[in-house]
């Protein structure tokens, strides 16, 4: 048996992290394995306190993707001849591949709107996905229902098994409200606020 079928039958219902150390192979392999072969944990390795998401009484929710056959809002409908004139020269010709193209599985860095920055890994054609709720959602399923991912070190770039957890919206909420804090801290970061909103107005009118 080679690695690859090793892999495609132990995916199922066991740990990847396991699989990966068993193998001396990089886990983002045997991931990208079992999703080519479109290969998925079991229902009962997802149930199993192995997974690390056994939680009694609460039920899996459906993937927080479009759905197979969703129709974009314009398909077939046709660019406009004269935004087509103006932007033509700037079409990829067909067969041609950017050099700078990333693979399937490929990772990369982003920030959001809060400067908080993530990793993306390239799951398809022009398709990316959270790296922490990809590896997640490989080895145990669909985050549940009113619940989040959150990084237990609170470093978002850490998106190992081991620093991921399912938290509910409330849990999450208080662990990034301000309220967590002393009283005393809370007022210098209010103070500290105001001064970065300050200093940032000046910046903008210079």
């Amino acid at each position: 048996m080679n690695i690859i079928e090793e892999i495609l039958r132990r995916y199922p219902d066991q740990s990847s992290k396991k699989i990966a150390e068993d193998l001396g192979l990089n886990i983002n392999y045997v991931y990208s394995i079992a999703h080519k072969h479109k290969v998925k944990k079991s229902e009962a390795y997802k149930r199993s306190p192995e997974s690390g998401i056994f939680r009694k009484g609460v039920k899996n929710s459906v993937a927080t993707q479009f759905k197979k056959g969703h129709v974009p809002h314009n398909k077939g409908k046709e660019m406009p001849s004269e935004v087509y004139e103006r932007v033509k020269n700037t079409f990829f010709k067909p067969g041609q591949v950017p050099h700078n193209k990333k693979q399937e599985h490929d990772i990369t860095i982003r920030s959001d709107k809060s400067g908080t920055e993530y990793k993306y890994i390239k799951v398809g054609y022009n398709k990316w996905q959270l790296y922490h709720r990809y590896i997640w959602q490989q080895e145990n399923g669909p985050i549940p229902e009113g619940y989040v991912l959150s990084f237990k070190d609170r470093n978002s770039l850490n998106c190992t098994l081991d620093n991921l957890e399912i938290i509910s919206y409330d849990e999450n909420m208080r662990r990034n409200t301000i309220q967590r804090y002393p009283a005393p801290l809370r007022e210098v970061m209010k103070l500290t606020n105001k001064l970065i909103k300050k200093i940032n107005g000046k910046e903008q009118n210079q």
